[in-house]
């Protein structure tokens, strides 16, 4: 007869976001910033909306290109309507 030993089992989360998984969205938000500056710098456009905006715009484009290329279209539609 085989003894049960009493151990406790944590709880599994798989749809929770790994850190692994969240330095590619980190990245490409900085690169949204990084490339709204620049735009900011070399266009007449100035002030607080058009970096919102255009953070906005090009943060919203690079997760799309990303998740298409990364997953398909699929995701990459459901990129767009989280964003």
């Amino acid at each position: 007869m085989s003894t049960i030993q009493s151990s406790s089992v944590l709880p599994q989360k798989p749809w929770k976001v790994t850190r692994k998984q969240q330095v590619p969205s980190l990245l490409l938000l900085i690169a949204a910033a990084v490339s709204t500056y620049l735009i900011i710098a070399i266009t007449p456009m100035k002030g607080k909306l058009a970096y919102a905006f255009l953070f906005f715009i090009l943060g919203t484009a690079f997760q799309y290109f990303y998740s298409w290329n990364k997953r398909g279209r699929a995701a990459a539609a459901d990129t767009l309507a989280a964003s």
